[in-house]
């Protein structure tokens, strides 16, 4: 079946633990027949299933920090929309009341040159790698965020941008300061906005140890455009390890990315597919 293009699914963004164990929880037995029909992974399935055991039980399945980072793919969502994503290239994600948007879109336009993310026109453009590598749009109205996108990738993008906005960081309580403890405002603050992948992050952490961050920028900017997958509006997906792997030490010179530096992306491109595994 091919996406409408013309259809446009609302989305309610809500805290984990109110999404997954408050008022309306979703029937287990639902649940499992949309899940087996969506990309997963092995860990991600079995807390799926523990969860809907517990559920069929009259329990609730309480989760650990950890564990509820597992859900953020599922958040705010029902198994009807989730069928709807597959068959639509629009949606609009309605933010939790205190969310920190400004920042967020301050940071998302942080460098006009952004291989990856940035904002054009008012609307700010982002890269996903799914079955295809594709560009996704973004526009935002108040709380809202509306992102358009080409192809059978709802579920991907959505999951994306859960991942990017940090949807399922929980504020923190300040119960010491009068202060703070009165201002969801504050708590809200602290949410740290997340990178696409663990690898363009460890990419980044290599690369931006410069005290000059233009520079930095210039240096990230160069190893995409040489070695990554373009992707349209300038935009480029991060560098396969292997496709480091096969660049002369020499050639990262010519890209002004120091030999030190260069030596140690080839070193944890090496190691990657094991360090992969873990992340």
């Amino acid at each position: 079946m091919q996406p409408k293009k013309d259809s446009i699914i609302k989305i309610h963004t809500h805290p984990i633990k109110a999404a997954l164990l408050g008022q309306n929880e979703p029937d287990p037995t639902e649940w499992m027949d949309c899940f087996h029909e969506l990309p997963a992974t092995s860990r991600q399935r079995y807390w799926v299933e523990q969860w809907a055991h517990n559920l069929q039980a009259g329990q609730s399945l309480q989760l650990s920090p950890s564990e509820q980072e597992i859900f953020y793919f599922w958040q705010g969502l029902s198994p009807q929309t989730y069928a709807q994503l597959g068959q639509t290239q629009s949606m609009t994600l309605d933010l939790p009341k205190n969310y920190p948007i400004d920042p967020f879109w301050q940071y998302w336009g942080r460098d006009g040159h952004h291989t990856t993310e940035r904002i054009e026109d008012e609307h700010a453009l982002s890269v996903l790698e799914a079955e295809h590598t594709i560009c996704f749009r973004v526009q935002r109205k108040n709380q809202s965020l509306t992102i358009h996108w080409q192809g059978p990738f709802g579920y991907q993008v959505h999951q994306q941008m859960v991942r990017l906005l940090n949807l399922s960081f929980q504020a923190p309580n300040w119960p010491a300061d009068l202060i703070l403890s009165q201002s969801q405002d504050a708590a809200e603050a602290t949410r740290p906005f997340l990178t696409r992948t663990v690898w363009e992050a460890i990419l980044w952490v290599i690369l931006g140890q410069q005290i000059n961050l233009s520079f930095a920028y210039q240096m990230r900017s160069n190893l995409y455009r040489n070695l990554g997958q373009p992707v349209g509006h300038d935009l480029y997906a991060a560098p396969h390890p292997k496709s480091l792997l096969e660049t002369p030490l020499e050639t990262f010179r010519s890209w002004q990315i120091s030999r030190q530096k260069a030596s140690t992306l080839l070193a944890v491109a090496a190691v990657w597919p094991e360090l992969a595994q873990l992340s």
